[in-house]
Formats: structure tokens, sequence, C-alpha cells
């Protein structure tokens, strides 16, 4: 799933964003946090949602930076 992340479809990899912060998959943060800034709002709502469930403290401060994101859904899910 964790190579999914990188796929040219953003649906894909907000899925497998989804899919990996519900499978509470550690492993996958490094590869999570570059999509917190991905050109597609969905994917980055995914990753917030994401890294929130993973409780990744040094994600935190990433995830904060969405605050003034310029979707409403993405700052609503910071």
């Amino acid at each position: 799933i964790i190579k999914v992340l990188r796929h040219s479809d953003a649906h894909a990899r907000a899925t497998a964003a989804e899919t990996l912060g519900r499978m509470n998959a550690a492993a996958a943060i490094e590869t999570l946090r570059p999509l917190l800034r991905d050109t597609n709002w969905h994917v980055r709502r995914a990753t917030v949602d994401a890294l929130g469930r993973l409780k990744d403290k040094p994600s935190v401060a990433a995830i904060a930076n969405n605050l003034n994101d310029e979707d409403q859904d993405v700052r609503e899910a910071t």
C-alpha cells in the first residue's frame, strides 16, 4: 500500500493514505508526510487524517502547516 502513495492518480494516493491510517501503519509515516503538500486537496486531507490517527508527535508541526491550507476541508481536518 505504501507504494500507492506515489501513484499518479490522486484518488489512489488518498485511498492509500486513508487505509494506512486505519491500519495504524507507523512504517508509512515518513512516506506520508510529503503528501501534506500534495497538489490535490483530497490527498492532503486524507494524509492529515492518517497522520492524526498514527499520533506521530514529530508530524504535529507538519500537520499544523495545513491550518492555512487553501481548501476548507483540509483546514477542518487539521
